[in-house]
Formats: structure tokens, sequence, C-alpha cells
């Protein structure tokens, strides 16, 4: 795939790594697993990306989402994908300088710039998920939002984070409690030790957020 650089637009990059990769044992395995959730990713959000997830070394990927109010959905696809290891996120809003092609390390703009210092500066602040490239005001709100969903997320037991997942998945409580094999009252007080109902809340204002809000600097509207 290779188009010609839609200079006038902002995208959102995506780049992630793996928590405490040096701690990991068999760098063999955790590869395979690793390019699994990749590959799950991309092909549950192939009409939502750009251009798809791919390795950009070690244990770092790479993605370029074709709108913006698709992070939250992306991000937590690949937490929940992952049995083996956590990653933390960096979202860069920006330009593209360079034409199109299925690999973003092929790539080059300031939105794959400013998606990697953003996960740099997360490294340094302990942060699952942080935003550079926005309007000053609206990158301050999101990055307030993206901490707020991240302390609901460190509350978790992994019961109660196992208990989200499933919730996200199945159509209904009933269909939730029957394939976790425990009843409808106990998963509803799992969901609300979790503060599920307040996630839900919180991701929809960031849906919001990155789908009305998120503009160019220029005051455009970033289409």
């Amino acid at each position: 795939m290779s188009m010609l650089a839609d200079n006038g637009r902002f995208y959102l990059a995506v780049y992630g790594d793996i928590k405490h990769s040096r701690l990991i044992d068999d760098r063999d395995l955790a590869q395979r697993a690793f390019l699994g959730v990749i590959d799950a990713v991309n092909a549950d959000f192939r009409r939502d990306l750009a251009v798809p997830f791919s390795i950009a070394k070690g244990d770092e990927f790479q993605g370029l989402l074709a709108a913006p109010e698709y992070a939250l959905a992306i991000i937590d696809a690949f937490d929940s994908r992952s049995d083996h290891f956590t990653f933390r996120y960096g979202l860069g809003w920006g330009t593209i300088e360079t034409a199109f092609r299925s690999r973003t390390t092929e790539m080059d703009g300031t939105c794959f710039h400013n998606a990697y210092g953003a996960l740099v500066r997360g490294k340094k602040e302990d942060r699952w998920a942080t935003c550079s490239g926005a309007p000053d005001a609206h990158e301050r709100v999101i990055n307030g939002m993206l901490g707020l969903i991240q302390v609901i997320r460190d509350g978790w037991t992994a019961r109660q984070r196992t208990a989200v997942t499933e919730r996200r998945r199945m159509p209904t409580l009933t269909a939730t409690s029957e394939g976790m094999g425990i009843d409808k009252s106990t998963l509803s007080k799992m969901l609300k030790a979790a503060n599920y109902s307040q996630l839900l809340a919180a991701e929809e204002a960031m849906k919001i957020l990155l789908r009305d809000y998120l503009v160019r600097p220029t005051g455009g509207d970033g289409t």
C-alpha cells in the first residue's frame, strides 16, 4: 500500500511498549504471544486503522488510526488480549509527512514523533496512556481523563479485571455470569466494586473528546 501523503489532515498515532520487558525470561515465547496480540487487534479493528499495528523495535509497536475516537477501544483490546504482559501507550496527534505505506515504520510525520514523545513521558511518570500534540487545553483534559481511567484500572483485583473484560465481551449480564460460572448478583457486586459504570462513563467522555474536540492547533476541524 502506498498513497500520497495527506498533509492537510491530522491523525492519531498510537505507540506502545511492553512494561518491564527486561524481566521476561522466555523472549521467544513472549515475542510470539506479542505478535499474536497485534494480529488479533489488527483483525478486529481493520476498518478503523489507517495503517495496521506492527512491531516498531524490540518490545515496541505502532499503528495509525483512521479516526481518533477509536483509541480507547483499541488500547483496551491490547490490554484484554494479553495474559503475559502489560502495555503502556503514547497517543500522538499530528500530520503525516510521507506517503502512506503498509507499515508505520516506513512513514514519518509529527503524529509519530508526538506518540513516541508521549510514551517516553508516560514511562517517566508511570502512566498507562499519555497524549501529546493536541491543542494545549484539550491535551490537558485528555490526559486528565486518561489519568482518571488509569486510577480505576489500577484498583482492580485480578478477578475484577476478568469480570470487566468478560462483561465487555458478552452481550448481557446473564451471558457474562454464565460464562464465568457465577450468579448475576455476584457479578454485579464485582462490577460495582470495579467501578465499571464509572469506567464506561469516563470512556464515553473520552470518545467524545477525541471525536469532537481534538482539533487542529490552528483552529481547524482536523479532518
